[in-house]
C-alpha cells in the first residue's frame, strides 16, 4: 500500500512539476539571469561583465552591445516601437508614492533616444534607453524575477496555445462554429479552455488567483492595476470559490476588456475548424469556413485563499 501511495506521489509530482515547466519557462527571468545568458553569446569574461555592472554600464562599445542583448531577452525593446516601458520598469525600483521619476525618465528618452537606429552607432538606442531608466527611475532590481510577456511576433504560437487549450478540454463542435463568427462566448462554452488556457500560460494559479501584473507585462494596459480592477477581483473570488467558474467571471467581469481573450478564441476556433484533422471534420465533415487573414493584436491576447494581496496601483 505504501508502495503504490509512494508511486501515486511521484507520478503527481512529475505530472505538477511538467505543467509548471510549461510556461515558467522561459518567461520568468531576473535581470542578473538574462545578463548571465548574454554574457555567454556574447563572450564576455565575467570580470568585464562584473566590471561594467560595476560602473553602472559605461558607454563602450561592448557596454552597449550587453544592454542591447539584455532588453532583447526581456522582451523590453521593440525596433518600431522601442523601449516597453511595462516590461522594463518592473526591473526597476520606483521611489514610493508618486514622484517625478517618470517625467525625469520620460525627458530623458525623448532627448537621448534616437527615433531610427544607426550603423554608425550601433545598439545607440537601447543602450540609451536603458540608461534614461537606470538613472532616473530608480534602483536596478537584479536578481528579482519578473515574468516576460510573449513576444507579439510570436502571435502564432499564442494562438496555439488557445488553440491546443480548446482541444484539451474537448469544446464542443458547437461552440467552435459559434466562436469562429465571434458569438457563442457564454460561461459554459469557454470556462473549460480559459481555466487550461491560464495556467499553462503562467497567467492563473490556484495559490495566488490571477496575476494581474503579468497581464499588465503583456498587455500594458494601466488600467489593469487600477484600483477598480483590484476591488472586482476581490469581490469576485469571494463570490466564486469553485474551478474553472471562478477564473472565468474573474476575466469576464474584471479583465476582459483590457485582454481580449474572445478574439483569440475566434481565431483558435476558426483553424480547428479548417483542420482535415480536427474531430469536428474527422467525426461530422463541414465546410471549412473562411479563415481571417487578420490575426488579433498580440498586444491585447489573452483558488488562491486570498488573492491579490500585492498588486501594486498605479498612481492618479
Amino acid at each position: 500500500m505504501n508502495y503504490l501511495l509512494q508511486v501515486t506521489l511521484i507520478a503527481l509530482s512529475i505530472t505538477t512539476t511538467f505543467a509548471v515547466e510549461d510556461w515558467n519557462s522561459p518567461q520568468l527571468k531576473s535581470f542578473s539571469a538574462a545578463q548571465q545568458e548574454c554574457a555567454v553569446y556574447l563572450l564576455l569574461s565575467n570580470e568585464t561583465v562584473q566590471r561594467y555592472a560595476d560602473n553602472g554600464y559605461p558607454d563602450e562599445f561592448h557596454s552597449r552591445k550587453l544592454i542591447n542583448c539584455i532588453l532583447y531577452q526581456l522582451h523590453a525593446f521593440d525596433e518600431v516601437t522601442g523601449v516597453r516601458d511595462h516590461v522594463i520598469s518592473s526591473f526597476f525600483l520606483s521611489p514610493g508614492g508618486c514622484s517625478d521619476h517618470i517625467k525625469r525618465t520620460q525627458e530623458c528618452l525623448n532627448s537621448t533616444v534616437p527615433e531610427r537606429c544607426s550603423e554608425e552607432t550601433p545598439f545607440e538606442r537601447t543602450y540609451r534607453s536603458f540608461q534614461c531608466y537606470y538613472r532616473h527611475y530608480g534602483s536596478l532590481l537584479t536578481d528579482v524575477v519578473r515574468f516576460l510577456p510573449y513576444e507579439p511576433a510570436r502571435a502564432m504560437y499564442r494562438i496555439k496555445q488557445v488553440y491546443d487549450s480548446l482541444s484539451m478540454v474537448n469544446t464542443s463542435c458547437k461552440a467552435l462554429r459559434e466562436f469562429s463568427v465571434k458569438q457563442g462566448f457564454i460561461v459554459e462554452n469557454i470556462s473549460d479552455a480559459l481555466y487550461t488556457l491560464g495556467l499553462r500560460s503562467g497567467f492563473y494559479d490556484l495559490e495566488h488567483g490571477l496575476y494581474v501584473d503579468r497581464l499588465y507585462a503583456q498587455f500594458g494596459k494601466l488600467s489593469l492595476l487600477s484600483e477598480t480592477t483590484h476591488q472586482c477581483l476581490v469581490r469576485v473570488s469571494q463570490q466564486y470559490n469553485t474551478e474553472p467558474l471562478r477564473l472565468t467571471q474573474l476575466v469576464l467581469q474584471c479583465v476582459e476588456q483590457d485582454i481580449s481573450t474572445q478574439g483569440w478564441l475566434t481565431v483558435a476556433a476558426q483553424q480547428i475548424l479548417a483542420s482535415s484533422s480536427s474531430y469536428c471534420n474527422v467525426c461530422e465533415p463541414l465546410p471549412s469556413p473562411a479563415i481571417s487573414t487578420v490575426s488579433p493584436d498580440p498586444s491585447g491576447m489573452t483558488t488562491a485563499k486570498y488573492p491579490y494581496p500585492s498588486i501594486r496601483h498605479c498612481c492618479q
